[in-house]
């Protein structure tokens, strides 16, 4: 398994892990489909991917997607990860009502916590040290905290740019 101090990448439908060092790409593998989130369960080292209508787990030394199943109770496509490791709950953006949603990650089957109040969330990560959700608005530039409970993101700071994708390494 490769180190997962390193960062996966997905660009279009391949499969690629960024040295964190370095700043160096190395492609994996195709996955066979386009990806437009990731996020990694590091208790069980499992990275998870979603594209237009399912939820597959990625296979880290090939980049081959399995599904695990098509997704269940959204209104558009689930985008935009975030793995919380101490909930063992993995977080998504239902695109259609812009809404926090939670994802089993054996079902597939989608829960609506609730809309953001933003018109369009690109990025997500949980910050394990802080114990937070955080996202992007593309749109306004905007840096969120999201509350896990109700789905509401409030405006924390600026981005410097259209952020479509965000990460932390705690």
């Amino acid at each position: 398994v490769p180190d997962l101090g390193a960062c996966a990448c997905a660009e279009a439908t391949e499969l690629h892990m960024i040295d964190l060092a370095t700043g160096e790409a190395s492609f994996i593998g195709d996955m066979g489909t386009f990806i437009e989130g990731l996020a990694l369960d590091p208790n069980s080292n499992t990275l998870f991917g979603v594209d237009a209508s399912t939820l597959y787990t990625l296979n880290l030394m090939t980049g081959a997607a399995t599904p695990v199943a098509a997704y269940a109770g959204a209104t558009g496509t689930v985008s935009r990860l975030a793995y919380d490791a101490v909930g063992d709950i993995l977080y998504g953006i239902d695109t259609g009502t812009q809404s926090l949603v939670t994802i089993d990650t054996g079902t597939a089957a989608v829960t609506v916590v609730g809309p953001t109040g933003f018109a369009n969330v690109q990025g997500l990560t949980y910050d394990q040290a802080a114990m937070k959700l955080l996202g992007s608005d593309f749109a306004t530039r905007t840096l969120l905290e999201i509350d896990v409970g109700t789905g509401v993101a409030t405006a924390i700071g600026s981005t410097i740019d259209e952020m479509s994708g965000l990460a932390s390494r705690k």
